[in-house]
């Protein structure tokens, strides 16, 4: 259920904390395809740096209208494969 989607996320985020990664809010949306959304240039490097610890994933321009506060928004989806260093084991 959703609940446990709520578990898996709020542990991911903790993951990225400990990376030294600031999380703003974690939520619970529809399946679909992992990517990296940036809202603003200035925060290309470090969608740049969130890619290389979450194995390689897309980093695009957030879609005109996005209406979130965060800079940077972190879709995991269903084709998620985990952050890089579980990837090496």
């Amino acid at each position: 259920g959703a609940g446990g989607a709520d578990v898996h996320a709020g542990a991911f985020a903790d993951r990225l904390e400990a990376r030294a990664f600031g999380i703003l809010r974690v939520t619970t949306g529809t399946a679909g395809r992992s990517v990296i959304l940036v809202r603003s240039g200035a925060k290309r490097y470090t969608a740049e740096q969130l890619r290389s610890q979450l194995g390689g994933l897309p980093v695009q321009d957030a879609p005109a209208g996005e209406t979130v506060d965060a800079d940077i928004i972190v879709v995991v989806g269903n084709d998620f494969r985990g952050l890089a260093t579980d990837l090496g084991r």
